[in-house]
């Protein structure tokens, strides 16, 4: 989405005409260096227009997989979110402890815990990060910088009873060292996408761990590590599960895939390297301003040139006439999408490091000293975790209210934390941006995309600090993982609303979402009809030249 549709504007390819030479000599007034100037505007627009010629049909043609993915080759799951369903009745009578679990886990420290269900029988998913040869390697500096993807999960059931081994997990056979094994965590991954996709019967294909974002999980997913989970049928439904929260990270399908593709080579052209390797972004970046160039250049010769051109329905006719007609319609247009474009390319140079960020995790055994598990009962909680605040172990309660959902923190003593939440969030916030605590100027919770936080920053609910520094820096934390889900500056919300508003034509929502793509759709198609126009007109002119 660097640069929708830069194209070949107003007279792109154009031969020369003796009555344009002439218009431009009389509206350009007595003098010679007017006429000149003007003259050597359209040799110029003529020459952009020829180098521009590709690269703006591959940038139309593909950036239209857009509203063709989302009105013929939408892939949709059956259900988008778990129920908040509150935990049942847990009791430390006839249920595992998490201090316990982790014991049996062989794990040493924790960095993740939640309660989750397989089949009719709940578990605790312990997950902890690790080091790998290739978690050391240095990664790419260009790539999109991404949560730390290395993880390893244990699962232990909640009804463990050291006398019955046999329902440490599903399937016996399979149990190593009291922890299920990798073949368990993918029967939970595969029990989400089923239910997902509200598919029970369809064959799975292959479960795999991605760590790294590929060609079809792109950067744009924001969620790692992820279960890719590909059901064996016809339209070949790929389902990527979150395995953290559990959550839907992304949906997709053969035909999606090809579309998709195609877009992240013609329109962000992500062959030539890393999504923000120096190469790749000065490519774009000079290619879109000489579209920028290309399309204003267009705009002026048509102005200059109208009266004179069209004075008494005198005038070159036929595909001169078609182009420089269609031109006016799509030259604002095109200039539109050539500045966003450009607006937000020229921001890539740098990763977005934030979404790599670290929350203060790893906790051991000695430190989980409360069973939260009665806390659950009590406050009707759908799920628990673990947060580091002030340095201190405290266990996150999940809830639901009228509002949406909520997190309440417990300390190891069993006390509530006021404010627990947004204390969490702007803790993360102070250390990710460096900015003190008494910068912020306002906090939020987020329930909902907006604005400032689009749904292309995936995570829900979200902490919003707003800090009152020159910048006017905002980030915005998921407190459930501890996780950075956005940053920005006023400069940052500025770029996004003016891609939003000129790139994707938000402006319009209130036709609604298929009269706005349509009004896009057509205006991209007069920017590839006037490209087309003025190759005719180019390969006619050489034509006649060979002739003569």
């Amino acid at each position: 989405m660097d640069s929708n549709n830069p194209a070949a504007s107003t007279t792109a390819a154009q031969p020369a005409q003796p009555d344009v030479n002439t218009a431009l000599g009389k509206v350009a007034g007595k003098t010679a260096s007017s006429q000149s100037k003007l003259a050597t505007l359209l040799k110029v627009h003529r020459k952009l227009a020829i180098v521009l010629l590709l690269p703006v049909i591959a940038w139309c043609l593909s950036g239209l997989t857009h509203p063709l993915v989302a009105h013929f080759f939408t892939t949709e799951a059956a259900r988008t979110a778990q129920p908040l369903t509150p935990l049942p009745a847990f009791s430390e009578a006839n249920a595992l402890s998490p201090q316990r679990a982790v014991s049996i886990s062989g794990f040493e420290t924790i960095d993740n815990i939640q309660i989750v269900s397989l089949g009719d029988r709940f578990f605790y998913q312990l997950g902890q990060r690790f080091q790998t040869p290739a978690a050391t390697q240095a990664i790419s500096e260009w790539r999109e910088a991404a949560p730390w993807p290395f993880w390893q999960f244990s699962y232990v059931p909640l009804d463990y009873h050291p006398a019955n081994n046999t329902k440490i997990a599903v399937n016996a056979s399979n149990v190593d060292n009291n922890r299920l094994s990798d073949m368990h965590h993918h029967q939970y991954a595969e029990s989400l996408a089923r239910f997902y996709a509200g598919d029970d019967d369809s064959p799975i294909a292959s479960i795999t761990t991605l760590s790294e974002y590929d060609a079809f999980y792109t950067s744009i997913n924001r969620r790692l590590p992820v279960e890719r989970v590909i059901f064996d049928r016809g339209d070949g439904l790929t389902v990527y599960i979150d395995p953290l929260t559990g959550e839907l990270a992304a949906v997709s399908d053969q035909k999606r895939d090809v579309l998709l593709w195609i877009f992240r080579n013609l329109h962000t052209w992500d062959f030539l390297a890393e999504r923000h390797h120096p190469v790749r972004v000065a490519v774009l970046q000079t290619l879109i301003a000489l579209t920028l160039i290309m399309g204003i250049s267009g705009l002026v010769l048509y102005t200059v040139m109208y009266k004179k051109l069209y004075r008494n329905g005198k005038g070159r006719g036929g595909n001169a006439r078609v182009h420089r007609l269609m031109g006016i319609v799509i030259a604002l247009p095109l200039i539109g999408f050539a500045t966003s474009g450009l607006h937000v390319v020229s921001s890539k140079y740098t990763p977005e490091h934030h979404f790599a960020y670290q929350p203060d995790l790893g906790f051991t055994t000695d430190e989980l000293t409360l069973n939260p598990l009665a806390a659950t009962n009590t406050m009707d909680a759908y799920q628990i975790s673990l947060a580091r605040l002030n340095g201190e172990p405290h266990w996150q309660l999940l809830t639901h209210s009228d509002d949406g959902k909520t997190i309440q923190y417990l300390t190891m003593q069993g006390d509530v934390v006021e404010g627990g939440d947004t204390q969490y969030a702007t803790q993360i916030a102070n250390n990710v941006s460096g900015l003190p605590t008494d910068a912020i100027k306002g906090t939020q919770v987020r329930h909902a995309f907006g604005r400032d936080y689009p749904q292309v920053m995936k995570r829900l609910p979200v902490n919003r600090i707003a800090y009152g520094d020159n910048n006017g820096t905002r980030v915005f934390v998921e407190t459930r993982t501890g996780l950075v889900a956005g940053m920005g500056t006023q400069a940052d919300g500025l770029r996004s609303l003016h891609f939003m508003m000129l790139h994707k034509y938000r402006f319009l929502n209130g036709l609604g979402t298929t009269n706005r793509d349509l009004v896009m759709t057509a205006l991209v198609l007069g920017i590839v009809g006037v490209c087309l126009l003025g190759l005719s007109m180019l390969v006619r002119r050489k034509f006649r030249r060979g002739a003569v």
